[in-house]
């Protein structure tokens, strides 16, 4: 499958996120290798979103949402543990 230059505009930030099969994959880094453009097109968005990764720090969550999500999540081992017919899941 060949790709245009218009098509690997579009479809640069799903192959940078490994959205792609191997197949589109190929496609795209054999456009990129014969076409000066879109290769320059590929680095300058790999190295912005490499700055930017760079610069933002992963939000953190509060302590009384993890303890939420924690007992959350207990809850449901709870539930899918209780013998058949005990759980409000099967009920």
């Amino acid at each position: 499958m060949a790709l245009t230059c218009s098509e690997i505009g579009k479809l640069v930030h799903p192959y940078l996120d490994g959205e792609f099969s191997d197949e589109d994959r190929v496609a795209l880094e054999t456009h990129t290798q014969e076409c000066d453009a879109c290769r320059e097109l590929v680095q300058y968005e790999m190295a912005f979103k490499a700055s930017m990764r760079a610069k933002l720090s992963s939000p953190r969550a509060s302590s009384s949402l993890r303890r939420r999500v924690l007992a959350s999540l207990d809850e449901v081992d709870r539930i899918t543990d209780a013998p058949a017919g005990k759980s409000g899941w099967l009920a």
